[in-house]
């Protein structure tokens, strides 16, 4: 009787490529940082057993396409030397998502709003690219290496009653706040510098 072959849900590749996914972005937030699969899992919010399972295995896919390199073991960090990493300059739309125009591609890279990190108009960053559900090439700012602009003007406005305050930049393509705390005196107009 000849043997049965054994079924092999596609589903299953589907969720762990999007636990993949959560886990890059997760550990991208600060990519010379070393996880743990706890740390991982209460970061991306799979807490129960059979998640934490389900992380464990998109850990090993990952690693299996050299996304995440084990630095020791049940210990990991975001792989910045691989193939998958690209170099290019960031251009904003209005809703806040961007593309990256990498140097000799065709087509620019859609990086989503919340995959930024944070990168400005215009500069020049280093970015992963993945397949998102199997369809478009789409990528996640590792880090920024270049800044276009470092002098930004704009508007203070101190919040009542409190000992901080707020400039809000805004140039034509995106608006840019920033956070002063501690106030003795600062003028309506002032320059900031982004370091």
């Amino acid at each position: 009787m000849p043997k049965k072959r054994k079924y092999i849900s596609h589903k299953n590749d589907l969720k762990l490529m999007e636990i993949g996914r959560l886990i890059l972005r997760f550990m991208n937030a600060n990519a010379s940082k070393i996880y743990n699969y706890k740390q991982i899992a209460d970061g991306i919010d799979y807490k129960n057993p059979r998640q934490r399972e389900l992380v464990i295995q998109a850990l090993h896919k990952l690693q299996g396409s050299e996304k995440i390199k084990e630095v020791e073991r049940g210990k990991y960090i975001v792989n910045l030397k691989i193939a998958g990493t690209l170099t290019g300059i960031i251009d904003f739309n209005q809703s806040g998502n961007a593309y990256v125009n990498v140097e000799g591609m065709e087509d620019d890279i859609f990086i989503h709003s919340k995959n930024v990190k944070d990168a400005l108009q215009g500069d020049k960053v280093l970015i992963i690219t993945y397949h998102y559900k199997g369809k478009k090439l789409e990528g996640s700012v590792l880090e920024v290496l270049e800044r276009t602009r470092t002098e930004f003007v704009g508007t203070f406005q101190k919040v009542a009653h409190k000992d901080f305050g707020f400039v809000v930049c805004d140039k034509n393509q995106s608006i840019l706040i920033f956070l002063f705390q501690r106030i003795n005196s600062i003028t309506p107009k002032m320059e900031i510098r982004l370091l």
